[in-house]
């Protein structure tokens, strides 16, 4: 493990355990612990299919104003290595210009992402809720192995929601900005989505998004998807959310299902 490997998991580290203060010291607001599981297959425009496995586990403080959280990603990779994670907290894989002659399959920890939000403004009659978020991925999924790109990255977005009645309306807004790992020139760029969600019942949620992005790797196609989730409430402590997504480009993958857990310690 390199110097640069081991500053990213003392800032992991340390992060976790400001987590930790906040969770034990909370009076307005609530940790959450979440697991899950994700799928997905795609070409992304070249001759091979590249299929991932994200086992992710995240650490989250929300309150009113704010919110921070920590996910530490286990990955699977299988594929021609062209393709690694697409990080940030996005489904599937993304085109690097490396070449790794011949399929491989390699499993390790991926790209660890903290993310923290501040409440601009709250959902009234007039207006939408606007939090403000911002992400730094950093490059622990091992280059080499094709488990990440080796180097971090910042996003900064906007999320927007208001409720109209039993169905609310939601987007984001985000500027994406990526460090070069070797042989690469990635692109910063623009990305964000738009989406409809329809409560059934007190405990059901069934909803879709639509979600773009530029184009971080020239000469290559701009992801786009649309995906399809239904969140249901089991009960005051536990929240499930399962997806699928169907991608509309060769930037994307070609179909991505998952499921995610979420607990109320």
């Amino acid at each position: 493990m390199d110097r640069h490997q081991i500053n990213r998991w003392t800032i992991v580290t340390g992060f976790a355990l400001t987590l930790a203060s906040f969770g034990a010291t909370a009076q307005d607001g609530r940790m959450s612990i979440s697991v899950g599981g994700e799928y997905s297959t795609g070409d992304y425009g070249t001759a091979q299919k590249t299929r991932i496995w994200t086992f992710p586990v995240a650490f989250k403080y929300e309150s009113e104003q704010f919110s921070v959280g920590v996910s530490v990603p286990f990955v699977n990779v299988d594929g021609p290595g062209t393709v690694v994670p697409s990080g940030m907290g996005q489904a599937g894989g993304m085109r690097t210009s490396a070449f790794s002659p011949g399929d491989r399959s390699e499993f390790g920890i991926g790209d660890v992402l903290l993310t923290g939000s501040y409440r601009l403004s709250q959902e009234s009659p007039r207006g939408p809720r606007i939090d403000l978020v911002g992400k730094v991925k950093l490059g622990t999924g091992d280059r080499e192995d094709h488990l990440g790109t080796g180097e971090d990255e910042l996003a900064i977005q906007v999320d927007l929601e208001k409720t109209f009645g039993g169905t609310t309306l939601f987007g984001s807004l985000g500027y994406r900005m990526p460090d070069d790992p070797p042989g690469v020139n990635f692109h910063n760029v623009f990305y964000g989505s738009v989406g409809l969600g329809f409560n059934v019942s007190d405990q059901t949620t069934l909803g879709f998004a639509l979600n773009m992005q530029d184009n971080l790797l020239p000469g290559t196609e701009s992801p786009r998807d649309l995906t399809f989730f239904i969140r249901n409430k089991l009960n005051n402590a536990q929240r499930m959310t399962v997806y699928v997504s169907r991608g509309l480009s060769d930037g994307s993958p070609d179909w991505v299902v998952g499921v995610m857990m979420k607990f109320y310690p």
